[in-house]
């Protein structure tokens, strides 16, 4: 392998299973030091774990990604163990269903506080390292935040969000 990662350091959020925890055991096979970040921390151990028999380092943090201080302190964390941070994933998602004519408001904001707050403030964490490090920000987004789904509202529209987000951080940040 080119190991292409090589003396990088990311965060992944979402990284206990799935997408997440794919990206994570990928970007460490490819030499990255990878942060794996999501709410249940046995999962991202078990991942961390898998990673780290493999000859690959990581480091599992608890985070709820909707809680702007936990995340200051992720990134904090990160440049503390690692020295830098290099690559940023938002991966981290809640999609609590529901139809827009009765979507209760709660689970509207829940679509919106994971899955769009959460990469916004990891990005504006991060920004800093990111820029002097010749950094790079992933956004995980969904054909739902283009098209719309039955039953997802408030997940489409965070997703929506998403992309509009990441097409911000192009123009601001390219």
């Amino acid at each position: 392998m080119t190991k292409r990662l090589e003396n990088k350091v990311a965060i992944i959020t979402g990284a206990g299973q799935g997408i997440g925890a794919a990206t994570a055991r990928r970007f460490a096979e490819e030499g990255a030091s990878v942060v794996l970040a999501a709410r249940r921390l046995e999962l991202l151990q078990a991942v961390a774990d898998d990673i780290e028999a493999s000859g690959g380092t990581a480091m599992a943090c608890s985070v709820d990604v909707a809680d702007e201080q936990a995340v200051r302190a992720l990134v904090t964390d990160t440049v503390e163990q690692f020295g830098k941070l290099d690559i940023v994933v938002n991966n981290a998602v809640l999609m609590v269903p529901g139809m827009l004519a009765d979507h209760d408001t709660r689970a509207w904001r829940q679509n919106f506080m994971v899955s769009l707050d959460g990469a916004m403030f990891l990005m504006r964490e991060a920004y800093s390292q990111l820029r002097a490090n010749g950094g790079a920000v992933v956004n995980v987004a969904s054909v739902c935040g283009l098209l719309g789904s039955a039953g997802t509202a408030g997940y489409s529209a965070a997703k929506a969000g998403m992309i509009a987000l990441t097409r911000n951080a192009a123009i601001e940040w390219g």
